[in-house]
């Protein structure tokens, strides 16, 4: 994770315009395809002197104060913060500068941000907010120079404004938005949604691309498009230091929207007295009661829970091509290329990912005319910013004054007023966005992803279109919410497990108890082998596991790789089904199987289905569209194929007339078809000898209703302690942990979860 206290290494390095030679532009085509780029000052810009100079004299204004914490104390020591009037709701959330031209609104957070830098922060305040909140997309104000309009590329659309840069045209004066990519002419062969190629979509404006720049530059916004406010006007600002902005950053994104300043001020301080004084605290060997257990497990689960949301909602990708398919079962398909430059890309089957395009962005119009002249026409399109004075000689490219764009320049022209030439005049137009959420469903030979889309907003796919859209992944809270109900019901339900392994779990001393169980043959006597029919023989050691395993409540079944596990575990699970000797006693309960991954699960519910014993495997709605090997096994496949008069004809009239009208049903009939296959599924699974899912899976709401008396947790190793939880508190009698905890353990995302114990399998705590 980013540090607070300085940028990453992307947006710290400088890269050099595309006016450099060919073999250097090429070169560098994989940093300059980085999210975050860094500051750029080419020789001969005067607006970038000029902000650069500005930036130096506040710092040194501000310097006085004492540097980071200082500033802040003796600031609110000379004009008390209760004492000021109540800021605009467009004042900066860090700072609370005001000045319409200096701020920028985040459209996602929907809070503003200023082009001012703070002692001690690396980079402006909305810079510096963006890379922290991982956004990208950002308005000015309507009564900035250009108007309320959302910083987009002129072909593209993209608003990722970390790759965004300008070009100004040959012989108008005007200023065209365009991104990296497209100025590199890495979407050359690419079409926009008129149909144009880039190159084409270019030639009504006549740039020269080797004049592109980034509109983001020292980690500050250029001053002609965002002006950076003078000192006087930040003099009552507030300033805040990079860890008080990192707690206020926390504080959003856990879901207080309305927490300012005040709050990271004094919230700072004291999260980071908390952390010192009131460390995580870690996992035992040794647990009084089930409260204990639940309130140690569940922080690190949420531990874990927020990281991985921050770390799976910073996955997404912009400018991404998307080809267009359809799927077996005729759902919109839409396949793409999704890399992270960070690499710490691991998506699966059954993740979700939102994919969305702006059709029509906010566009800038040609701005007001100067006074005495003529009004003339000017097209308004998004990303062309047109200048109204060109720029006079010794004034730079990007003078402008600042505020004004290219027209003028501070010290080099004959720019009016601090905007450099004239008020921008923008036309406002709501931006029309498609999106839609889909199933991640197969991975090509060419590392294609596959997502089928689902919900209306498949019906109005632009197809048309292949460029420019936006990806996402979807975090979904699921995994760590059936981590917490599980802890609950060991903590809460008396009959969510025996008291005998109540006590084992939490590490209680126990007397080892020995279950009566002699393996019988189909005429009742003694069979002289343990293995089961339609897998290979047990050699000594496995049968040796298999007769222990088969005689205990709590067993552990370790070995390395290639050692027959799999086998041995079926075996295992055969003999349970058949005889379900459980203490001491015959009859009754099926047995789940479970493994933390898809994998693994779907390995032994072959190996358990060769057997002959009826099997049923349990997907998770997500998956139940994806190829398996073990298809005819599924819970979804039986439920759709069973064939019982009487009991599943309407079910199938209904499902028949759902895929004609492309999922839809009346509310009553929809309530009915959800009715009538709950009611076929319960039937399959009471029918089942044993039921097979993922650890997670087996927090499924429909196996919410079963106890399964006999629990087997195959690579039990590689789950955390309360994941393996999941499917022991279904009334477990039994439970047989399979792994090797010299191999592969848990992962864990959160350092400090890690470190308190999270990464630590229940198998490993109890070989221990």
């Amino acid at each position: 994770m980013e540090s607070q206290s300085q940028m990453s290494q992307s947006q710290i390095d400088h890269y050099p315009p595309l006016s450099h030679t060919q073999s250097q532009s090429q070169s560098q085509s994989q940093s300059l395809a980085s999210d975050y780029p860094a500051s750029l000052v080419p020789p001969g810009h005067e607006w970038a002197t000029q902000a650069n100079t500005q930036n130096t004299m506040l710092t040194q204004s501000q310097s006085q104060f004492g540097g980071d914490g200082g500033a802040s104390a003796a600031l609110a020591a000379e004009v008390p913060e209760e004492d000021l009037e109540p800021p605009p709701p467009w004042a900066c959330a860090y700072c609370g500068v005001s000045e319409a031209s200096c701020v920028v609104k985040c459209i996602r957070s929907g809070k503003w941000f200023c082009n001012n830098r703070m002692p001690g922060v690396p980079a402006s305040c909305a810079v510096y907010h963006l890379v922290r909140s991982r956004h990208k997309e950002v308005a000015l104000h309507k009564d900035s120079p250009l108007g309320d309009m959302t910083l987009e590329c002129y072909v593209t659309g993209s608003r990722n404004i970390f790759s965004l840069g300008f070009v100004p045209c040959k012989s108008d004066n005007v200023v065209v938005l365009l991104s990296r990519d497209a100025a590199l002419g890495v979407s050359g062969d690419s079409k926009d949604e008129s149909g144009s190629s880039v190159s084409a979509a270019l030639n009504d404006v006549d740039v020269d691309l080797s004049q592109w720049s980034p509109i983001v530059q020292d980690r500050c916004f250029l001053p002609w498009l965002v002006r950076v406010p003078e000192p006087h006007e930040v003099k009552n600002a507030r300033m805040l230091s990079v860890a008080q902005i990192g707690h206020l950053e926390d504080l959003w994104r856990k879901g207080n929207a309305e927490a300012t300043s005040n709050d990271a001020r004094i919230g700072a301080l004291t999260a980071i007295a908390e952390e010192e004084e009131e460390p995580v605290e870690p996992t035992r060997a040794y647990y009084e009661d089930a409260h204990t257990y639940r309130a140690i497990m569940g922080k690190l689960v949420e531990l874990e829970a927020d990281e991985d949301k921050q770390h799976k909602e910073s996955w997404s990708k912009d400018n991404i091509t998307v080809r267009w398919d359809w799927s077996v079962n005729k759902r919109r398909m839409a396949y793409f290329h999704f890399q992270l430059d960070s690499g710490d890309l691991k998506l699966t089957i059954g993740d979700e990912m939102k994919i969305s395009r702006i059709r029509d962005g906010s566009t800038a119009a040609a701005p007001s005319p100067a006074k005495g002249s003529d009004p003339t026409p000017s097209e308004v399109k998004k990303g062309l910013i047109t200048i109204p004075d060109p720029a006079p000689s010794g004034g730079g490219r990007g003078g402008g004054g600042r505020g004004g764009g290219r027209g003028g320049g501070r010290g080099g022209g004959s720019g009016r007023g601090r905007g450099g030439g004239g008020k921008m005049v923008v036309e406002k137009e709501k931006p029309n966005e498609w999106s839609c959420i889909g199933t991640v469903v197969r991975f090509t030979s060419n590392e294609e992803i596959g997502v089928e889309l689902r919900g209306r907003g498949s019906e109005k796919a632009p197809v048309d279109c292949t460029t420019g859209f936006s990806v996402d992944v979807v975090w979904k809270p699921t995994s760590f919410d059936r981590m917490h109900t599980a802890l609950k019901s060991f903590a809460m339900d008396e009959k969510s497990v025996t008291s005998y392994l109540y006590h084992v779990l939490l590490g209680h001393p126990v007397e080892d108890k020995e279950l009566a169980y002699e393996v019988e043959n189909e005429g009742g006597e003694a069979a002289s082998s343990w293995s089961a029919p339609g897998l290979p023989a047990l050699n000594d050691s496995q049968t040796e596991a298999v007769k222990r395993v088969l005689r205990r409540p709590v067993s552990l079944i370790q070995g390395p790789p290639g050692t027959g596990k799999t086998v041995t575990s079926a075996t295992v699970v055969y003999h349970l089904s058949r005889h379900r000797a459980m203490t001491g006693a015959k009859g009754g309960g099926q047995v789940l199987v479970a493994a933390p991954s898809n994998v693994a699960v779907d390995q032994l519910t072959e190996k358990i289905a060769a057997t002959g014993l009826k099997v049923v495997r349990v997907c998770a709605k997500s998956r139940e569209e994806v190829a398996s090997s073990v298809e005819p096994l599924t819970l979804h496949y039986q439920a759709r194929y069973l064939n019982a008069p009487g009991k599943t004809d309407e079910l199938k009239q209904l499902r028949q007339r759902r895929e004609e009208t492309g999922g839809e049903l009346s509310e009553k009939d929809e309530k009915k078809y959800r009715k009538l296959l709950r009611a076929v599924e319960r039937e399959i699974i009471s029918a089942a000898d044993v039921v097979c899912v993922t650890c997670v899976g087996a927090g499924d709401a429909r196996l919410a209703s079963f106890k399964f008396r006999a629990v087997l947790c195959d690579e039990s190793t590689q789950a955390c302690e309360p994941e393996c939880l999941i499917p022991i508190v279904h009334g477990a009698k039994i439970v047989i942990l399979v792994g090797d905890h010299q191999q592969l353990g848990p992962v864990v995302t959160c350092k400090r979860a890690a470190s308190a114990g999270l990464a630590t399998s229940l198998f490993e705590r109890l070989v221990s």
